[in-house]
């Protein structure tokens, strides 16, 4: 029972209303501040009642005190390995790491903060390298501040010329940004994550900015800079550095990561699956789709006007296609085949897409969704024509086929590789 009063403390509670500033060991991603359109924030983690616990589409490792709940993508046969997850945030976050045995990984929330650390990373760059006043201690000849009496007897007696003397200075070598270099060794120093700072050139420029920053840095003193950061960082420009300062603590204390010492705190690390299976095809079929980033609000479209020619009703469809008439294409992480018990919420899909493709004038309307593979082809497909129309237009449930019988995360990603080239010509 002790689990389930723990659990009850999340459980049918909106992640908006979680205030993370409260919980500084729970990480959702992405950030609230990131979502836009679908308010991802407004669901739930979990739902729980006398007998059943039910997860949405959220996924990932949550803990409140001692009681820690794993919740993988359906895609993760039997619990043990969760490639379909790992593969979408590597995509999605521009990450090529083949070697991955999450079974013996004992802590596999791990490789998941160090996929999430360049973003945040560069979020907090944009800002600038984050700078404050520190006291430096200097013994030389040019006396830039208050003479230190004591330690100038000590260090410079007999008199050789130098006086010890103290000063302030706005550096940027300071103990926040020294975690952070800390923070990027010890992923450089990973065999399985140690690829992760040299897939873009941004992060590389943010790691070598960092570096260049942090002049007097010891490994040694890893432990001395954790603790100097224990006061979260309060400037009101580097808010980013913040959240940066958050992960880097979570990373560098990753045998802590689950279990706090504070009554009824929550720890851990969530993804959305739904964003991230949207953004994920976004990187296969992008190139041939228009993706209006629903959640972040470029690309706005409205589907009406009034009399004044005023634009009425902002809509983000996933993807629009770039040819003319465009292809409209909605991304669905829920299962769409026949043998989906999800039925009934279907109708709402159908109307939402068949609406997007009256406003374009679109011929062709998809459903873009993933299921476990059972066939050989890598994908499924089921085309659908309004009744009593006569319509040359159509609508197509495609469902990506994902690899269930893998020996390891390498064939996954090959056999996921040849289902998405299959996928993608399905959508040509």
């Amino acid at each position: 029972m002790t689990e389930i009063n723990d659990l009850r403390l999340i459980a049918n509670q909106k992640i908006k209303d979680i205030r993370l500033e409260e919980h500084p060991n729970l990480f959702i991603f992405p950030p609230k501040d990131y979502a836009y359109g679908d308010k991802i924030d407004e669901g739930t983690i979990f739902s729980l009642d006398d007998t059943t616990l039910t997860t949405n589409n959220i996924m990932g490792f949550v803990g409140v005190n001692d009681t820690r709940l794993t919740i993988t993508s359906r895609f993760a046969e039997n619990d043990a390995n969760d490639y379909f997850l790992h593969y979408m945030l590597q995509q999605v976050l521009s990450i090529n790491i083949v070697h991955l045995d999450q079974s013996k990984n004992k802590e596999p929330i791990w490789n998941f903060l160090s996929y999430i650390f360049p973003y945040y990373l560069k979020r907090a760059i944009s800002q600038g390298i984050y700078r404050k006043y520190r006291v430096i201690k200097n013994n030389d000849l040019y006396i830039r501040g208050a003479v230190d009496v004591r330690r100038h007897l000590k260090l410079n007696i007999p008199f050789l010329g130098k006086v010890a003397y103290t000063n302030r200075e706005y550096c940027a070598d300071n103990e926040v940004t020294e975690l952070i270099r800390h923070t990027i060794e010890e992923i450089n120093g990973n065999l399985f994550t140690s690829q992760i700072l040299k897939n873009d050139k941004d992060t590389m420029d943010a790691v070598r900015q960092i570096v260049s920053a942090t002049e007097t840095y010891n490994r040694n003193a890893r432990n001395k800079i954790i603790s100097g950061n224990m006061k979260p960082v309060n400037h009101p420009y580097f808010l980013e550095y913040r959240k940066l300062q958050k992960l880097c603590m979570l990373i560098l204390r990753h045998d802590k990561i689950t279990f706090g010492d504070e009554k009824d705190r929550i720890h851990g690390l969530l993804f959305d699956g739904a964003w991230l299976w949207e953004e994920y095809l976004g990187k296969i079929i992008g190139d041939k789709f228009i993706h209006p980033q629903n959640k972040t609000g470029t690309h706005p479209y409205y589907l009406f006007h009034d009399e004044n020619g005023t634009n009425v009703q902002k809509i983000f469809p996933d993807f629009i296609g770039r040819d003319k008439p465009p292809i409209i294409a909605d991304a669905k992480y829920k299962p769409l085949g026949d043998d989906s018990d999800e039925k009934d919420s279907r109708r709402l899909d159908y109307f939402q897409i068949l609406a997007y493709m009256y406003r374009y004038s679109s011929k062709s309307g998809y459903l873009l969704f993933p299921y476990k593979q059972n066939n050989e082809r890598g994908f499924d497909r089921k085309e659908l024509t309004v009744n009593g129309t006569n319509s040359t237009s159509s609508l197509i449930q495609l469902g990506l086929a994902i690899p269930q019988e893998t020996e390891n995360f390498r064939m996954f990603i090959k056999e996921t590789k040849e289902n998405e080239n299959a996928f993608v010509e399905e959508i040509k």
